[in-house]
């Protein structure tokens, strides 16, 4: 399914209150739910960043490993920034759900909407430019719980 957070009612106040129900806490609970053979998160950048990736130097992180209890390893240089808009913690959660969804050997993408790259992340083909979320090697080894990241 393609998804986007929206604002929804809380069942406690159904006509009173509403919530932000945020695209990547839906995806997070459909992978988990369902086991897709990937999930695929598009962004208006081509992936995660070292920093924001309007500042100069900024860096395109082409694999993030996710230790066995969920936690990214070795990115302790990542800083981040959200849109004005965005309301659901930009970059640092879509960051925290793909981890979610990569520590339980579903594979993740994160790509740039609109460009060829998303166009085969969504086809199950391997993109050339995006960020990839996957398990560290001592828990899977290669290629996840699936036997494989991307059809060739």
């Amino acid at each position: 399914p393609v998804l986007h957070g929206d604002a929804v009612f809380t069942p406690a106040s159904f006509t009173a209150d509403a919530r932000i129900l945020s695209g990547d806490d839906l995806l997070v609970a459909l992978c988990a739910e369902l086991r897709p053979a990937r999930a695929v998160f598009l962004t208006d950048v081509p992936g995660v960043f070292d920093r924001p990736p309007a500042q100069p130097g900024a860096l395109l992180l082409r694999q993030i490993v996710i230790s066995e209890s969920g936690e990214v390893e070795g990115l302790d240089a990542f800083d981040s920034s959200a849109a004005a808009h965005d309301v659901t913690g930009g970059i640092r959660a879509k960051v925290a759900a793909a981890a979610a969804i990569a520590s339980r050997g579903v594979p993740v993408i994160v790509c740039e909407a609109g460009t060829p790259h998303a166009a085969r992340a969504i086809r199950g083909l391997e993109p050339e430019v995006c960020t990839r979320f996957v398990p560290a090697p001592r828990r899977w080894g290669w290629g996840g719980s699936r036997g494989g990241w991307f059809r060739s």
